[in-house]
């Protein structure tokens, strides 16, 4: 899964860039919707398809080589290939109705088509460890339902990464891109063929249950077999997780009402930090510098680098005095480095704009920038050592540029392998929006590394730990344990569940809405009328639709959110009978709300279809 994430973040990066590559070949305001990737195979793929499509296919070369290719229906390929060379709109609507895909347009597509391969390399080029390339070769134009999934052409027989996104020219909506990269040569975890896993269900020896098992299950035998397990010296085990190293071993872990008040000081001393932050830099580069209230959590390396930072970041190392052997980080993104760099020696704005266009961090904006992150270590020090109980005095040291997808997650690599108490805020700079600023403090220093262990819910959510008369577990002063995991667990969706409401009944989306919005957890309501292909994305957890009428339409719908998420669909509407359920979830529903709706009844199904996906 990790080398899943780190590829999603590559080719979202992809998506933008060749948005914006090919939006500027041609001249127009060209988009592409939020991807759908998923792993598929030739044959499912293929199932997948309609109409006549344009193949392109794309030679991988380099550490990492492989086959993929590149589709787009022939309509669209026209329409794309048509504008590029400046076909007047009735005679380019006159050959898109009649798909002539003449030798012009095939070049002028041909064209775009390199565009996008050229954006896949560079980007890869930028944020992924193996060097890659990808080459648009031969294109041809096919029908998928015609083609024979065990012959090699137009592209063979194997696991793909689908990358999807719908495309839209100025106003027009327009058909899918599809890119189909090959799974394997990227490390992607591929599904168990059927005949393997027969074979290992397959009652077998000591020596063969050991040759076919996987190192998971090895794992789980092994565990099961209490019998036979040495006991394992606390020490060796503390080493064979690196996650938990400690950068100050011998501070407490601190729990319950006590891990709490230190959270709360932290959390103050964090606030006062930004203000003086913002106070400071404004001052120095002469332009207002604006934070938003931090937002502080813990997180891992992991967390950081494939969740956190976007795109290429500037790392500011900051040992940490009076710790012994500690240090911090604080990270901002190249380009707005480059940018308070560049105010600071004053460079004339259009210099400016193109220095942080073109990512140009120029030896002088460097020296500029590390005088800020000199700055900015001095106002984590003033105040620490006003309002904090240790004294801690945080030292810039050094700067160095950082591709996150590039960063090795499982070692001590640009940071150490610990938790740390990350403190971030967006920035604004002379009025325009910029991206975060983020400080990773060990969170062992702060005393907070016992926030999200595991007995955190049984003694910190489920004690009765008062603030201002409420439990810091829920609004109840007295609470059951069981109501702190059901706590926990809705404060889990609120992290990391996306919900989609697609309606044609507006009043019973909206109620829906305000229930989840009760407990907590957002959504984003669309109509059946909307652009869906915008609204879906990978990082959904559930898709609610909201029928006024269970019919043929919302059908429809149900079949086009199916085809482009493998969220949990929950199809909502009134007057459901037997045939209607089953023909649901034959078209790929996974629940049934009867409307109109009582918030139990919504609460329920929402638990029931991401709690424990959360979990």
């Amino acid at each position: 899964m990790k080398t899943q994430k780190k590829l999603d973040k590559i080719l979202e990066a992809i998506r933008e860039k060749t948005q914006e590559e090919v939006g500027a070949l041609m001249g127009v305001n060209f988009r592409l919707s939020p991807l759908f990737n998923k792993l598929t195979n030739k044959e499912d793929f293929l199932d997948e398809q309609s109409g006549k499509k344009i193949v392109a296919k794309m030679d991988i070369t380099g550490e990492v080589q492989g086959e993929g290719a590149l589709l787009i229906g022939i309509k669209d390929g026209i329409r794309l290939g048509g504008t590029l060379i400046m076909l007047p709109s009735a005679e380019l609507d006159e050959v898109v109705k009649t798909e002539k895909y003449t030798e012009e347009t095939e070049d002028s597509y041909g064209e775009i088509a390199n565009i996008i391969a050229g954006s896949y390399t560079k980007v890869f080029e930028e944020m992924y460890s193996k060097s890659c390339r990808f080459v648009r070769k031969e294109q041809s134009v096919v029908t998928p339902l015609k083609l024979e999934v065990s012959d090699t052409e137009p592209f063979p027989a194997q696991w793909y990464y689908w990358v999807k996104s719908g495309m839209m020219m100025e106003s027009l909506q327009m058909g899918d891109l599809d890119m189909l990269i090959p799974a394997e040569p990227f490390g992607l975890e591929l599904p168990v063929d059927d005949s393997e896993s027969a074979q290992q269900s397959t009652p077998a020896t000591e020596d063969e249950d050991s040759q076919y098992l996987g190192a998971e299950e090895k794992t789980t035998v092994e565990e099961d077999n209490t019998d036979t397990i040495p006991e394992t010296d606390s020490s060796e085990s503390e080493k064979s997780d690196p996650v938990e190293k400690s950068a100050n071993p011998t501070s407490p872990q601190l729990s319950g009402k006590e891990l709490q008040k230190q959270k709360k000081l932290v959390d103050e001393v964090l606030t006062t930090c930004r203000r003086t932050i913002s106070e400071e830099v404004s001052a120095l580069l002469g332009v207002e510098v604006k934070l938003s209230e931090p937002e502080n959590k813990i997180v891992t390396k992991e967390d950081f680098f494939l969740e956190e930072a976007a795109g290429k970041q500037v790392l500011a190392r900051m040992d940490v005095v009076d710790a012994a052997e500690s240090e911090s980080f604080l990270f901002v993104s190249l380009k707005d480095a480059i940018r308070i760099g560049s105010l600071l020696i004053m460079l004339p704005p259009a210099e400016l704009e193109s220095s942080v266009s073109e990512e140009e961090f120029s030896p002088d904006t460097e020296d500029a920038y590390g005088e800020i992150a000199n700055i900015i270590s001095g106002a984590y020090t003033s105040v620490f050592q006003e309002q904090y109980v240790e004294k801690l005095r945080f030292v810039k040291t050094d700067l160095e540029i950082v591709v996150p997808m590039k960063v090795d997650i499982e070692s001590d690599d640009i940071i150490p392998l610990q938790r740390y108490y990350m403190g971030s805020s967006k920035m604004e700079i002379g009025g325009k929006a910029c991206g975060k600023l983020c400080m990773l403090i060990p969170a062992a220093l702060l005393k907070l590394d016992g926030i999200g262990r595991a007995d955190e819910i049984t003694e910190t959510q489920a004690s009765d730990v008062e603030q201002g008369g409420q439990s810091v577990a829920g609004s109840s002063p007295h609470i059951s344990k069981d109501d702190a995991l059901q706590q926990s667990s809705r404060e889990k969706i609120k992290g990391a569940a996306d919900i989609l409401i697609i309606e044609n009944s507006k009043n019973e989306a909206e109620k829906i809405q305000m229930q989840l919005k009760q407990i907590g957890i957002g959504a984003n309501c669309i109509s059946f009328a909307d652009n869906i292909n915008f609204h879906i994305t990978s990082g959904l957890r559930l898709i609610v639709i909201v029928m006024e009428e269970v019919n043929e339409q919302a059908y429809g719908i149900t079949i086009k959110v199916r085809s482009l998420s493998s969220a949990p669909i929950v199809a909502a509407g009134p007057a459901w009978t037997r045939s209607k359920v089953i023909k649901a979830v034959k078209y790929g529903v996974q629940d049934i709300l009867l409307t109109p709706a009582v918030p139990e009844d919504i609460r329920e199904k929402v638990e029931q279809n991401i709690v424990k996906l959360a979990a």
